[in-house]
């Protein structure tokens, strides 16, 4: 999926950037997917460090213009109230992973399995970019899932998990 930015306002920024394809991923259409076809494996990078980020102001007011954005993201408004409770960056790691479990129990409310199956980061850095999820009904398919962690790491640039 090929996602181009924004165009630019008057004053030079970008208009409000998008969660990565955030339309072509809303929850809504992952449930319509799913509900028109019988067997459907859903493989999504979830952009936990990437644009996200942008969109999880301290501020409510500068986080207003994503609000319509995020709640279609997540099919739910849930995510407000886990970045209310990050009141310092100490709470940065709690709220990524309540984000992200956020999603997960939206994609098991109608995948049999939804589980991060690799975590990619920069390769020079540390610094995580985004989750690998692996939705699916089968076992066929999750004996793909455990696979692809055991060939995670081959190039350096993702972690597999926990089988």
């Amino acid at each position: 999926m090929i996602v181009e930015l924004p165009p630019r306002r008057a004053d030079g920024d970008r208009a409000a950037p998008p969660v990565a394809g955030e339309h072509r991923v809303a929850m809504a259409r992952l449930r319509a997917l799913k509900a028109r076809h019988q067997s459907v494996d859903l493989y999504v990078l979830y952009p936990s460090h990437m644009s996200i980020d942008r969109l999880l102001a301290y501020d409510p007011e500068q986080r207003k213009p994503y609000r319509e954005t995020l709640t279609a993201f997540y099919g739910t408004e849930e995510w407000l109230g886990i970045v209310q409770e990050r009141l310092t960056s100490a709470h940065y790691h709690d709220m990524y992973r309540d984000l992200r479990d956020l999603y997960l129990s939206q994609l098991r409310r109608h995948w049999t399995h939804a589980d991060v199956v690799m975590k990619a980061r920069a390769k020079l850095r540390a610094r995580r970019l985004y989750d690998m999820i692996f939705a699916y009904d089968h076992e066929a398919a999750g004996s793909i899932a455990k696979y692809a962690r055991g060939q995670s790491d081959q190039y350096g640039f993702f972690e597999g998990t926990a089988s």
